[in-house]
Formats: structure tokens, sequence, C-alpha cells
């Protein structure tokens, strides 16, 4: 699958490279806070995709997003399954079944502060699943600490939430924190990648001259590499 940020999306054949399915969401691709990455799943199997659509209105001197809509879609028809208004969805995560949709969510409200100076206030933080089929909620739960984190499903981790040099591991049953890990990493968490059996990351370097290994137990990197 391919996204721009227009709110065009379009899924592809993996083995011809033929062009299967082309979906128009009801607004622009969301991006997460800090604008590294679109707010978008696919699921392992590829049968599942998972989109935010927001829009935004002018305050001030920039644009902010007031509303989204959360869509699942069924990649080989390219129909909606369901869609949930106004979900304040941050960052998306499919499991490895396709089964279970987990997301960050916290919602920005802004006030008109003095004439054309805008500030926006966060809500709570929260981490919420649905089932991916039905929309179902499956549960909620509230973050340990305030982390507006990127979510992801590791094999031999289960749900992790990165973010600020921790990664946090979740009960993927019930959202609930079993463990946090300092990373020593120097580098992008909202980059990293794991190993097959969630043991090992690597991750980019900020100037994307270098490459750090790490053990995603115990946080120590084991290996830089420069380039």
């Amino acid at each position: 699958a391919s996204a721009s940020g227009n709110g065009v999306v379009k899924i592809w054949d993996g083995k011809s490279g033929g062009l299967k399915q082309t979906i128009e969401l009801p607004g622009e691709l969301g991006k997460t806070s800090n604008g590294a990455a679109e707010i978008c799943a696919l699921s392992r199997d590829g049968k599942s995709l998972a989109t935010l659509a927001v829009k935004k209105s002018k305050m001030g001197q920039t644009e902010a997003r007031t509303s989204d809509v959360l869509s699942v879609w069924d990649t080989a028809s390219g129909k909606m399954r369901w869609q949930l208004a106004d979900s304040n969805v941050q960052s998306l995560a499919l499991s490895p079944d396709g089964k279970t949709l987990a997301a960050t969510t916290y919602k920005v409200t802004w006030k008109e502060s003095s004439p054309g100076k805008w500030t926006g206030k966060h809500s709570d933080h929260r981490f919420v699943a649905w089932d991916a089929a039905t929309g179902k909620e499956r549960w909620g739960a509230e973050p340990e600490r305030k982390m507006s984190s990127m979510l992801q499903f590791v094999d031999g981790l289960g749900l992790i939430a990165i973010e600020s040099k921790r990664l946090a591991v979740l009960d993927p049953n019930s959202g609930r924190q079993l463990r946090e890990v300092k990373l020593e990493t120097k580098g992008l968490t909202r980059g990293m990648v794991f190993s097959p059996d969630g043991k090992q990351f690597a991750a980019p370097a900020f100037m994307g001259n270098a490459i750090e290994w790490g053990n995603a137990e115990s946080g120590k990197i084991t290996a830089r590499q420069e380039f």
C-alpha cells in the first residue's frame, strides 16, 4: 500500500505490481505529532488497512487538526469495514494476526488566548484497542506516564510503545504496562526496527550517518556503524 498526504491510498499487487484498489479518504492523511510519519497501518497478511483522515482549520498563523475519521478497510475489495469519527488517534498499529487495532489517543483543544494567538491544550493520553473486524472497543488504558508514543507490535515482545528513549512493553490484552526499558541509543527511536525474536533493535542516527544496534531487554547499545 502507498499513501499520499492528500488522502489518496493505493493498494498494489505485491507480485505483479499492478494497482488493485484506490481509496479516497474523507480528508488528508493524518501525521504523527512530530510530523515524521503518516498515521496508517497495514496488517501483516495485507488484508486489512487502517487509516486516519484529518481536517484542519486555521488557528492564527498555523493550521491545526480539528477533526478526524478513523477507518478500517478490506484491501481486496477496497470497501470500508467500519469508521469512527473524532477518534483522537495519534498513532496506529495492527497486530500480526490482523485482529486487533491499537492506538495512542489524546485530544488537543484550541483556544484563542489573545487576538490572533492560539494555544492547544492536550487531554490525558490513552492507549486504546479495537476489534479490527467490527470496530468494537476491546480495552482502554492510561499510560503510567505521559506518552504520545508510536505503537508497534513486535514478535517476542508483544505491543510496545516507543518514545523519548523509552520502550514500554504493554499487555496486548489490556494495555497495562508490563515493564519499561530505558534506551541508551542516540538514534531516532521513531525509526527503530526489531529482530524477528524481538531481542535486538536497530535505530538510525539523527543525521542519517550511522546505525546503532542494541539489546531490547536491557536497552544497552551493542554496536554502532558509521558511514
